[in-house]
């Protein structure tokens, strides 16, 4: 109690009986006690560790005449218990971290890798010019929206390319067409060059020859008049 009566304990059994409840804590002449009496008088109601002892007492005042029921404990054994239960702690944590790692690595590769990986081969085909891509992903976050944005992006290069393709197609036909024209327009200026050619060689013939015959005409005139002077100077 508060005076240093020792009222129970395991050690001093017959003492206390024999003291008939009123042997005193410095009779005993035992440092332990003595220190958890002085213990006990500066925390009534506590916990606290005799480090003289190494210990830890567990101090509870008791209703009624003024008395303290002290346990002590052992700090080796509090110690190890401690140990064991960190050790515990520590692989339980470390086993549920090892499991949340786990279940993380899965469901990254399900939720980001694999739709990383589909997206990736996805940009690889539309790079080839293949536009047949089709991204099944039903999402509603990122991804999903990454997703729908590079489906819409696919149609409309797809829809662009088509386009483009026929201009190039209808270039090429207007081009030939051209083509056409300008060989038929080349041919033709050929024909006009020879019919030109040769309505003008038909004139410089027709001209010579009418320039041959009044040579031949202004020739035969005194040759004719000198012929009948030769006759009628014959007769």
């Amino acid at each position: 109690d508060r005076n240093g009566r020792l009222i129970a304990h395991p050690q001093y059994v017959e003492e206390i009986q024999q003291a008939q409840g009123k042997l005193n804590v410095d009779d005993l002449n035992d440092e332990h006690l003595q220190k958890i009496f002085q213990l006990s008088l500066a925390e009534p109601q506590n916990v606290v560790k005799n480090s003289d002892n190494h210990e830890f007492l567990a101090l509870t005042e008791l209703a009624g005449p003024n008395r303290v029921f002290v346990t002590g404990y052992p700090e080796a054994l509090l110690s190890e218990a401690a140990f064991d239960t960190i050790q515990f702690v520590l692989l339980a944590g470390l086993s549920a971290l090892l499991v949340e790692v786990i279940l993380l690595f899965f469901v990254l590769r399900n939720q980001v890798a694999n739709p990383l990986s589909y997206l990736m081969t996805a940009s690889q085909k539309l790079a080839d010019g293949d536009f047949d891509v089709s991204l099944k992903i039903n999402r509603q976050d990122e991804l999903g929206q990454l997703a729908s944005s590079f489906t819409k992006m696919t149609h409309q290069l797809q829809s662009a390319f088509q386009d483009l393709q026929q201009k190039v197609v209808e270039k090429e036909q207007a081009e030939v067409l051209i083509l056409e024209k300008n060989n038929a327009l080349e041919h033709a200026f050929e024909a006009l060059q020879t019919a030109q050619l040769q309505t003008v060689q038909n004139e410089k013939m027709a001209t010579l020859g009418n320039l041959v015959a009044g040579v031949a005409h202004e020739i035969n005139n005194p040759i004719g008049i000198l012929n009948g002077s030769i006759n009628n100077a014959e007769n």
